[in-house]
């Protein structure tokens, strides 16, 4: 066991003080094939999103400073990365994501980064960063 929660909270709908509880249980293996097969791809999914939005915010800042290659190399990077998973995972939203990048990450290579692209990437960052993407 890895951890247990106990939560007692008043539910808003009937106002009255409900429990939950949850258990989480880990395993460690050397099998690649079991830590494979016991993959979370939500988990996976959100923690490369989550990535990618760092790699925008960093861009955006390299790229503030007049670093544009290195702010192209940046994004570039979390393509690669969103790539590789989404292929390893055959996971549609990362590969998505990876390809909307990479078409923004072109775009910046070769004209530098406009307000309006920086501002799409921001929203997508910040809305990445502080979870309120419609799941």
């Amino acid at each position: 066991m890895v951890a247990r929660a106990d939560v007692t909270y008043e539910n808003p709908f009937n106002r009255k003080l409900e429990t939950s509880s949850g258990t989480s249980y880990a395993r460690f293996s050397n099998d690649p094939k079991k830590v494979a097969k016991s993959t979370n791809l939500d988990v996976v999914r959100e923690y490369q999103l989550n990535l990618n939005a760092l790699a925008q915010e960093k861009a955006i800042r390299l790229s503030d400073k007049g670093k544009k290659k290195e702010a192209v190399k940046e994004l570039k990077q979390s393509v690669a990365r969103l790539k590789q998973a989404g292929s390893r995972y055959k996971d549609e939203e990362l590969l998505k994501q990876a390809n909307e990048l990479e078409v923004q990450a072109d775009m910046i290579e070769d004209q530098g980064m406009s307000k309006k692209s920086r501002k799409l990437l921001r929203t997508e960052s910040y809305q990445k960063k502080n979870q309120q993407l419609s799941q």
